[in-house]
């Protein structure tokens, strides 16, 4: 479970630090600039994603072996 949180916090701040400074505008002076279209998909697949990623953590299992540990170490 740990490692899943790891990869979605970094998940998430790569998303961040790339997409903060596009949709503020700071590729405005080279000639790059986003559409507003562009802009709202890439907002409801931000949206889908944190979604996807609730859900993966409420399924998640753990392998038979660590439950194993875990209950091993809740009784000792």
């Amino acid at each position: 479970m740990y490692l899943i949180l790891i990869v979605l916090i970094f998940r998430a701040i790569v998303y961040n630090m790339v997409g903060v400074p596009i949709a503020a505008g700071v590729l405005f002076p080279v000639g790059a600039r986003l559409d507003a279209s562009w802009a709202a998909l890439l907002m409801a697949l931000s949206s889908v994603s944190v979604v996807m990623s609730s859900l993966h953590l409420k399924l998640y299992k753990p392998p038979k072996a660590l439950r194993r540990y875990e209950e091993e170490t809740r009784a000792a």
